[in-house]
């Protein structure tokens, strides 16, 4: 226990998409006060199922985490069933957490913690746990499972602290249920699938097992700014099953990686300087050897939401059974979902003055798509905008792989390059656009393996919602101007000449068609 008389109580609840909180402080070995009056001022509802909410405490020690003595909050009975699932937020030592718990199914007593991958320094600290539906933690927590995330303490390169912060979070979990969980699954994301790993080498103790997508083994010590992480060394000799789930376009260090825990599991020795263990058979020592699911796609991270489903469901299969019913090595691959459009499309005006010209001018040389318009869907947690546009949206506009158009939200204008991983025709510092995996929508960003400005943040901070506009990228012309429709005057001039001066053409304009 914390030697503080008081410790500050927050939580906060997101209940049909609008989000209610509850402060109080609680004094140890005493009731508090006013309960009923507090209660009444909070528009906290839950049913039956939920009647009894633990107040999470915050955490004040450096190190390991506390968790305060506190009473249960007696909470409104309501027969309106809540969205599923309920989420819980809190911090422990420094680092924000989110639990989503299922409300119409008993907990199974199964606890996945995602670990987020590198995030720039200087934005604060932001938990992201995705379980909306259609995602697949909505999918599990629907299934019984409790999902949680932590921002980890913060942002940057962080390897040792993070392992803390997930290990940290897990004990409040058992200690908030009052229940040992009968699996403790990790899954992380490139820097995070890097923690996963570590974690399933160091603390078996702790986690059952790991799904790693486009895990970060490959780390640059140069990056580390914490001295004792520049001494971290993966071991080989993970102790609980890992599954990577890797690009095929980043599967080199995956491999290498399993050929070392193979080598090391056909020796069957510890290689410990410090701690020389014989047999692992007489030691108790095990490697488990990892499994490899291979993505055909080009990408870092670049699986959707099936992929990850199905990667979760085959390790617990693995936990549970003791075998890989899956297969240990396969193609996790699943095609994408396409969204249909939904852009407005921008045309050139007619540039004709007699309204008997429309067989001339409304041709679909004369009247071609020169721009759309879409929103802004979200921004990740690094900063990249996730549009409305399609793939195909590009396509009709003629933007092709290489090609460069202009982006326009909140009135700022960049000049962006449609890519894909790993981005080699985008400079460091400049824009591209690419395709997210899930459904195939058009992500903006800045590369940049470590980012110290948010691509959002470049427009204005652009928020969900916002409008954005994409043009063809201007046609230079040979004195170095240029006209945003990517008509350069020359050429009306030449199309006025050949018509031998029949019509008068007026600039080119564009309108929502």
């Amino acid at each position: 226990m914390s030697t503080t008389a008081s410790i500050p109580i927050a939580v906060l609840a997101e209940i049909r998409g609008r989000k209610y909180s509850l402060k109080s402080k609680l004094r140890r070995g005493s009731q508090l006060k006013d309960r009923s009056s507090e209660l009444s001022r909070s528009l906290f509802v839950l049913p039956k199922c939920h009647k009894r909410l633990g107040i999470a405490a915050a955490v004040l020690g450096e190190t390991d985490h506390e968790v305060a003595e506190h009473d249960d909050y007696l909470l409104s009975e309501d027969n309106t069933e809540p969205e599923d699932p309920l989420i819980i937020s809190g911090i422990i030592n420094g680092a924000k957490f989110k639990i989503a718990e299922p409300t119409k199914v008993d907990w199974n007593r199964g606890i996945i913690i995602y670990a987020h991958g590198f995030r720039p320094k200087g934005h604060g600290l932001v938990v992201e746990l995705n379980a909306q539906p259609g995602s697949c933690y909505h999918r599990l927590v629907s299934e019984g499972w409790l999902v949680a995330a932590t921002s980890y303490r913060r942002d940057g390169v962080i390897i040792l602290d993070a392992m803390r912060d997930i290990i940290n979070l897990r004990d409040f979990i058992v200690k908030r249920y009052g229940q040992e969980p009968t699996k403790v699954i990790v899954e992380g994301q490139s820097m995070g699938g890097a923690i996963a790993t570590l974690l399933a080498e160091n603390s078996p103790e702790k986690i059952d097992g790991v799904v790693a997508v486009g895990a970060a083994l490959n780390w640059r010590r140069d990056t580390f700014t914490d001295p004792k992480e520049k001494s971290i060394e993966l071991n080989c000799f993970p102790q609980t099953p890992i599954l990577y789930l890797t690009n095929t376009c980043e599967v080199g260090t995956i491999r290498k990686y399993i050929s070392k825990c193979e080598s090391n599991n056909s020796i069957g020795r510890k290689l410990d300087s410090d701690n020389p263990v014989e047999d692992d058979v007489n030691s108790g020592f095990q490697v488990q050897v990892p499994a490899l699911w291979t993505v055909e796609r080009d990408g870092h991270n670049w699986t959707n939401q099936e992929e990850r489903y199905k990667a979760l469901k085959s390790l617990i299969c693995w936990l549970e059974f003791g075998t890989f019913i899956t297969g240990r090595q396969r193609d996790g691959t699943i095609p994408s979902n396409p969204m249909p459009s939904t852009a407005r499309f921008l045309k050139e005006a007619n540039i004709a003055k007699s309204p008997s010209d429309t067989r001339i001018t409304n041709g679909p040389k004369m009247r071609r798509d020169i721009g759309a318009e879409g929103t802004v869907l979200g921004i990740k947690s690094t900063g990249g905008i996730l549009t409305s546009f399609a793939r195909d949206d590009l396509f009709r506009l003629g933007i092709k792989l290489g090609s460069k158009f202009e982006v326009s939200i909140n009135f700022k204008t960049a000049l962006v390059t449609f890519d894909r991983y790993p981005f080699v025709r985008t400079r460091d510092g400049e824009w591209f656009a690419t395709t997210e995996p899930e459904n195939e929508l058009v992500m903006l960003g800045i590369r940049s393996h470590f980012l110290h400005q948010r691509p959002a943040d470049k427009f204005g901070r652009a928020r969900s919602n916002d409008s954005v506009i994409i043009r063809l990228a201007p046609i230079q012309s040979r004195d170095g101007s240029g006209l945003r429709s990517g008509v350069v005057k020359s050429q009306l001039a030449a199309l006025g000449e050949k018509l031998s001066g029949k019509f008068r053409f007026s600039p080119v304009a564009a309108k929502i068609n």
